[in-house]
């Protein structure tokens, strides 16, 4: 039995499917109507399930439905529940969209959500509907959803180059690939337009511009093929994904595919034209696939195969290099794996003593294939040669070196029997003749084996079987010890030769391994989109001993180039490569005349720039090596790209919250004191002869008490602008806690009118090397805090202690406590919690710079008795620091 048996189920296809099953576990399910357009009905089917389960007992919540007021599609809400909208105001505008979060609340068994592509107004949690649907599947509701195949991301180009729209509002397809179910609800293109003409789709002249423009028939024809081959891709996918999973060796044909192995023999090229031709009879997928085997080829045979490889895939193959011992182990394999029903190979053209003697790998196909269609094709060998040009340069000799391994090898073991021969007997001669043989194995080819053993029977019979010197064989006796030294000594080069090409192809396998390893490592060290581009095309150019240069898209449109040098032609190409995504250059069909290979980096979310390779021609093992370095390089920048975007998103946002944390700040923390300054100013003003003198002093004590209040949030714009800007300096000098609690006191003793002061600084805390109007705003601006959040008339508690060489204030009252937030939220620029109009949010961000800038620290917690405290620590002054009395 082989190392790998077919019967056995794949342990990474049963770990997939075991890990897909654990993460749908807790998850809900989501079940997509896809249609081709709008009007084939989607939401009506939707509907009619919904009111199936309404039946039966499991009644479905209506999250949202888009009826557009056809009377049949309202007629099926009938008798389900209908989650009311929540409404956005946009711009003067009122808009109703999705309530996610009652949705959320309700947690029905199914929620209908229409129109899976939807653009959620501005202001909503989620800038895309398809969030929102996720959110409730993670949350274990099942979803119900619809979607047309002109949103689907991957179709976007197509749809626009078939209808001329573009459709801005998209699904990934990695979304649609969690879809559970994919029911496709089809409709013909005639009866479509009827139902178009009749008002059931469109009304009015949105009718008649759409039966004249997108609802042509043509496009509604390409459109249902782009809805049936997305479905029938996926359940293609499903099949293939069970069959694995079950570990079944037999073909499931539930669709055609097919296969073409090709080599560098020439009649190659007939053979990928006659898959192309039966494929195209069948309307399947084909392959075509080079199987590299421990036998290295030469450089043109090499640039045979590629070249047979790029005629494939320019005819529309999927094209694949495999790694097996033989052709034949490599062609089954994959084409078990991807579920291939046709085989296309050629017919063989060896001596038929040559089968005779070792079977072809046509017979060793046909035997071992199993449920799969074996074509044998002759192959047209001048065709072929003609369509695909050969390797340029000198043709490469034949080497005959390797028969001079055995010769020197057979003339060396004979010197040393003879030398050996009066101590040792005949047995022993041939042993020393058997490992020769597997010496020479070791050292030379599988025709050096095959001459050795050739070699070593003659001579073994010339030189020591008696009568010496002659080829007759005295005894019978003699001619199984023939036998079994040539059969040996066969045997054993024969494997030792595997042995040494098995080692050889895990040799080339672990370096491909170890350059991606390498390539991941070094990216996975760097930032930035041009640290990667930099680093990767330097790795690049160092695996595949050749220059390479990274051309990336820029935002002003010119490509941003990395690596090796590109020349004016060079640089026309990579934009032609941008512009349609397409390979291009040296070994293809397009601007061949190039002296570099560009391909495109194609990442998830489309094309992020051109690979351009320079040098010699790459064999089929490089070019395997470099498409799988590419596909990681287009990975890492797609990444970066998608983490910048989200930078630039949170640095929009964050500047969008300042803004509006800056304008709330306007609008009420400065026009309110404003406003209560001029009200009171022009009372005393208007009838400051008529006001009691009680009512004039409450008045200009308002004016001054707001004042005040203006002047500290000034000061705090003021103080984080310099803070901000570096400006801040600290005067340290060494002070007196209990002047500094009782200065601060003092200045806010208008804002703590009416609450009672619990201070506790012990006299004997030492000094602390302070800057003192910094200090001072610190334990104001705690104190106004303290005030601002807690009900008038409670306590306020202001407390020192000395902890080793820092000195701890702490500053508590009796209110609320604090939110249920990290402590480092509370002390973030701007930062106002739930508590709207209570203050720019800027006193807690400052107090955090100035003890920071003390070589102190802040933090606040809720007091155990209730209420919230801030605790600050300063660094106590030494003795050298403090003042003397006299000096005081």
């Amino acid at each position: 039995m082989s190392e790998h048996d077919p019967s056995r189920p794949d342990p990474d296809a049963l770990l997939a499917r075991i890990s897909a099953e654990e993460s749908r576990a807790h998850r809900g399910r989501l079940q997509v109507y896809l249609g081709m357009c709008p009007g084939v009905g989607k939401t009506f089917a939707m509907l009619e399930s919904a009111q199936e389960d309404r039946r039966a007992g499991r009644a479905p919540l209506v999250g949202i439905v888009e009826t557009h007021r056809r009377a049949e599609t309202e007629a099926l809400l009938h008798g389900l529940d209908v989650l009311p909208r929540r409404t956005v105001e946009h711009r003067g505008v009122t808009l109703t969209e999705f309530d996610l979060d009652a949705a959320l609340a309700a947690k029905p068994p199914v929620v209908l959500v229409d129109e899976f592509a939807h653009t959620n107004a501005p202001g909503s949690r989620h800038g895309k509907r398809w969030q929102d649907v996720r959110e409730l599947l993670n949350a274990g509701i099942d979803v119900r959803t619809t979607l047309n195949i002109q949103h689907v991301e991957s179709l976007n180009d197509v749809v626009a180059q078939i209808t001329g729209v573009r459709m801005r509002e998209t699904v990934p397809d990695s979304v649609l690939d969690e879809a559970d179910e994919v029911v496709l609800v089809d409709l013909p293109p005639e009866e479509l337009r009827e139902r178009l003409e009749a008002g059931k789709v469109y009304l009015g002249e949105q009718a008649a511009r759409a039966a004249d423009g997108f609802f042509r028939p043509a496009n509604l024809t390409a459109l249902r093929e782009l809805a049936l081959r997305f479905v029938a891709g996926r359940v293609g996918r499903q099949v293939r994904f069970h069959r694995e999973a079950a570990g079944s060796a037999a073909i499931w044909p539930t669709q055609e595919r097919v296969l073409v192995a090709v080599g560098p023999a020439p009649s190659s090229a007939t053979l990928v034209r006659a898959a192309k031709r039966l494929a195209a009879m069948l309307g399947a997928e084909w392959f075509a696939i080079s199987v590299e085997t421990p036998r290295a080829l030469d450089a043109a045979g090499r640039e045979r195969v590629m070249a047979h490889l790029r005629l494939a895939e320019s005819l529309g193959a999927r094209t694949a290099t495999a790694a097996a011992d033989t052709v034949p182990e490599g062609i089954l394999d994959f084409a078990r794996r991807e579920n291939v029903t046709k085989l296309v190979v050629g017919k063989p053209v060896l001596p038929r003593w040559r089968q005779l003697l070792r079977p072809s790998p046509v017979d060793e196909l046909v035997r071992n294939s199993g449920d799969i269609d074996v074509y044998v094709i002759r192959g047209d060998a001048e065709a072929g040669a003609g369509a695909v040009p050969a390797a340029p340069g000198r043709p490469i000799p034949r080497k005959r070196s390797w028969m001079f391994v055995p010769v020197v090898g057979v003339a060396l073991t004979v010197v040393v029997a003879k030398a050996l021969d009066p101590v040792i007997e005949l047995p022993d001669v041939a042993m020393i003749f058997v490992l020769a043989g597997a010496c020479v194995a070791l050292l030379g080819s599988r025709r050096a084996a095959l001459l050795m053993a050739v070699l070593s029977f003659f001579c073994f019979n010339f030189f020591f079987v008696p009568p010496l010197h002659t080829l007759y064989v005295a005894g019978t006796e003699y001619l199984i010890t023939f036998a079994v030294l040539f059969l040996v000594t066969a045997i054993l080069g024969e494997l030792t030769v595997r042995l040494r090409e098995r080692q050889l192809l895990a040799k080339r396998s672990a370096e491909r391994t170890a350059a991606v390893y390498r390539l991941s490592t070094l990216l996975a060290q760097r930032r930035g989109r041009d640290a990667l581009a930099r680093a990767a095309a330097a790795e690049l150019s160092k695996d595949l001993a050749a220059p390479v240069a990274l051309s990336l898209r820029a935002s002003e449109g010119t490509p941003v180039h990395f690596g090796a040098a590109l020349g004016d032609k060079e640089h026309a190409v990579v934009n032609w490569v941008l512009d349609n995504r397409l390979p291009a250059g040296r070994g293809t069909s397009t601007l061949a005349s190039s002296t570099m290979l560009h391909l495109p980096l194609a990442g998830p979310r489309g094309i992020v720039g051109v690979a351009s390779i320079g040098g010699d021609p790459l064999g089929p093992e490089e070019t395997e090596l470099l498409h799988a370095l590419l596909r990681h390089v287009a990975l890492v920048l797609s990444v970066e790209a998608l983490e910048e975007q989200h930078r630039i998103v949170a640095r929009e946002a964050e500047t969008e919250r300042l803004r509006n944390s800056i304008l709330s700040a306007v609008s009420h923390d400065l026009r309110t004191p404003l406003a209560s300054i001029l009200g009171s100013a022009s009372s005393l003003q208007e009838q400051g002869e008529l006001l009691s003198e009680v009512t004039r002093r409450e008045l200009l004590g308002t004016i001054t008490e707001e004042a005040d209040r203006l002047n500290r949030l000034i000061a705090n714009l003021l103080e984080m602008t310099r803070i901000e800007g570096g400006a801040l300096r600290l005067e340290l000098v060494p002070l007196p806690v209990e002047e500094l609690v009782g200065t601060s006191l003092h200045a806010m003793r208008r804002a703590m009118a009416g609450r009672s002061v619990r201070t506790s600084v012990p006299p004997s805390l030492p000094f602390v090397l302070a800057d003192e109007l910094l200090l001072q705003q610190v334990l104001v601006n705690l104190l106004e805090n303290a005030c601002k959040h807690t009900p008038a008339g409670t306590a306020i508690h202001l407390s020192a202690e000395q902890a080793g060489e820092v000195v701890i204030l702490t500053v508590g009252d009796e209110g609320p406590g604090l939110p249920d937030v990290p402590s480092e939220q509370l002390f973030e620029r701007f930062y106002r919690g739930d508590r709207v109009g209570t203050g720019v949010g800027l006193g807690l961000a400052i107090c955090k710079s100035i003890v920071a800038a003390h070589g102190g620290r802040i933090d606040a917690r809720n007091r155990p008795d209730g209420g919230a405290e801030f605790r600050f620590t300063l660094p106590a002054a030494s003795g050298a620091d403090v003042p003397s009395g006299e000096e005081a």
